[in-house]
């Protein structure tokens, strides 16, 4: 599901195709006909011509460019060339932090994954997910798999007090008794959840836990007899791979929705909002709705929640075969804690960052890092000092130059561990030892 809704309009509506001269005309006399015909296509040329020449000097030319199409004014034909590598002046206005803030501008924006305030089931639940390996098995057709895969499968309908509409998702049945697995960004703001089981009945769902940085959610219907999805080793996964999506997009009568493509990336790195995450890249297109579904290897097996997909909100230009999913062995590590306890525990340290270029560092004299952008109210981080606009250059004396660097070592320790920072601060290297905390509770 995607909350965000971007305006689209037409750039330009096509011009209608013009009578070819010719049409309808039945030469007089055959030694002329050459001429006739040569004469009017000079005088359409000259027409033409006329017309580039009157309506350049108003409306400029079509250019492509990476993202979309500019129009080219006449005062931007006569004016010179601008470096092609060289930022304008104004973008480096300033100092190293009024750049950043700009740059950095939409990096703290969190709302999208909100906490959830539909009421809670009690966790401790001795189900856990188990990944069947796929070696060995006969690969079945879209045909064979789909009835099969389609009873555990589920839509879910989420709503909150004093908002108008709902939201729709898609959900994967993890148990006989009514375990669902979702997207926590489909629950995120919302106070009430519906689940429409494979045989039409909508029954209403009970919270077990949600877990915003990795987008995932368990609910709990009061059902018997479902049939569960059976998971899939994501790490067997390699590019060319056949897989197929099954969800709910756009509308509750469009549920049961096949879509299938191929695995096209394993291990991407990409961020929701500030969040990076790691997912599977794939072609099986999905649309609003389609989240919390399941991404299927042609063994039938869940192998990925499918939880997002590229857009390009600033142009018309359309993003085709983008598309992403939680992978299951993902999914495994963050349900089962949240089935034993209610969510997931990780090591949180209480800062945001950006990459910083190369070119913006040697502009500004800066040591190679990541810019941190926000610090979390309530961390360690927070008391001991670190700021908004410090640069963070080493963590435990290790470079740092990309947030999945400082992923790497925070992943190593634990809730309570310390993790000394080595930060650039107005010409001064500081060093700040900060202690690990839930990063659950953030949220």
């Amino acid at each position: 599901m995607n909350q965000d809704n971007y305006p689209r309009s037409d750039w330009y509506a096509a011009r209608p195709a013009a009578p070819h001269p010719a049409a309808g005309m039945a030469p007089t006399r055959r030694s002329h006909t050459g001429a006739k015909v040569a004469g009017i296509i000079v005088c359409v040329l000259l027409v033409l011509v006329a017309s580039v020449y009157v309506f350049s000097d108003h409306f400029g030319f079509i250019k492509p460019i990476e993202g979309g199409f500019h129009i080219i004014t006449p005062e931007e034909r006569s004016a010179p060339p601008a470096a092609a590598e060289e930022p304008l002046p104004e973008d480096y206005a300033g100092d190293y932090r009024d750049f950043f803030s700009r740059y950095f501008a939409e990096a703290n924006i969190q709302d999208a994954h909100a906490p959830s305030a539909i009421e809670r089931a009690e966790p401790g639940t001795d189900f856990r997910i188990t990944l069947q390996s796929a070696q060995g098995r006969q690969a079945g057709t879209l045909q064979e798999l789909y009835p099969v895969c389609l009873e555990s499968i589920v839509s879910i309908r989420t709503l909150a007090s004093g908002k108008p509409g709902y939201y729709m998702g898609s959900g994967i049945i993890l148990s006989d008794d009514g375990l669902i697995l979702t997207n926590q960004h489909l629950l995120a703001g919302t106070d009430t959840a519906y689940v429409t089981l494979p045989d039409d009945r909508e029954l209403p769902a009970l919270l077990v836990g949600e877990d915003a940085s990795t987008d995932l959610a368990v609910l709990k219907v009061e059902a018997e007899g479902l049939r569960p999805a059976e998971f899939g080793d994501s790490g067997e996964l390699t590019v060319g791979d056949g897989v197929f999506a099954i969800g709910s997009p756009m509308l509750p009568t469009l549920k049961g929705t096949l879509t299938s493509g191929i695995v096209s990336g394993i291990a991407r790195s990409v961020s929701s909002g500030s969040r990076p995450m790691t997912l599977l890249q794939h072609t099986a297109p999905i649309n609003e709705g389609s989240s919390g579904g399941a991404l299927f290897n042609m063994y039938g097996q869940v192998v990925g929640i499918t939880n997002m997909k590229l857009v390009n909100p600033y142009s018309d230009v359309q993003v085709e075969g983008m598309c992403f999913a939680i992978p299951s062995a993902t999914a495994k590590a963050v349900t089962d804690q949240i089935l034993a306890t209610g969510s997931y525990v990780r090591p949180g340290i209480g800062i945001t960052v950006g990459a910083i270029d190369a070119e913006t560092a040697a502009h500004y004299g800066l040591p190679g890092g990541l810019y941190i952008t926000a610090v979390s109210k309530g961390s360690d981080a927070e008391a001991k000092g670190v700021q908004p606009g410090d640069i963070l250059t080493h963590v435990n004396g290790t470079p740092v130059r990309e947030t999945d660097d400082v992923l790497a070592i925070r992943d190593t320790l634990q809730v309570g561990d310390t993790m000394t920072l080595t930060l650039f601060r107005d010409g001064e290297t500081l060093e700040i030892e900060v202690e690990l905390y839930d990063l659950s509770k953030l949220y």
